[in-house]
């Protein structure tokens, strides 16, 4: 697999959004429930050492909504920190041990959306570039070197 796919500035305000895998509604709230996504959401802002910076969120049963401020490439590690702890903590609370968050390509596919161009912070694999011509969109960003 190659890398994710993301994109990041200098440093700037970002409206983040995250789905469950299929739209399951792996989040619904209850007490136990909003306690892991406060707690993780909490630790993946003081990892951040700053970097990162927490405007706004909302959490509904499939899916998330962030509106953070980051710092060059932060916004990547914060989220890798912030999703891989979720999928473990939330899949253990709700009995889940598969796939648990959306890929970018497939969704578009699911739903009947069209992309126009996919980048990354790093060169992507031949695989994710075929991906992501086969939704109809242009990778922007160099192909990694073997």
């Amino acid at each position: 697999m190659g890398w994710p796919l993301r994109m990041f500035q200098e440093e700037g305000y970002y409206f983040v959004t995250s789905r469950c895998y299929q739209g399951r509604l792996l989040l619904r709230p209850s007490v136990e429930m909003n306690e892991v996504v406060g707690g993780v959401l909490a630790r993946a802002v003081q990892q951040s050492a700053g970097s990162v910076r927490l405007h706004a969120f909302t959490f509904a049963s499939n899916h998330f909504h962030l509106l953070v401020w980051a710092r060059g490439a932060a916004l990547a590690s914060f989220m890798q920190y912030l999703r891989a702890n979720l999928s473990r903590k939330v899949g253990r609370l709700v009995d889940w041990s598969g796939g648990f968050w959306e890929r970018l390509v497939s969704f578009t596919q699911q739903n009947g959306l069209r992309l126009l161009e996919v980048g990354a912070t790093r060169p992507i694999c031949p695989s994710c570039a075929a991906a992501i011509e086969g939704a109809g969109a242009v990778p922007v960003t160099p192909l990694k070197v073997p």
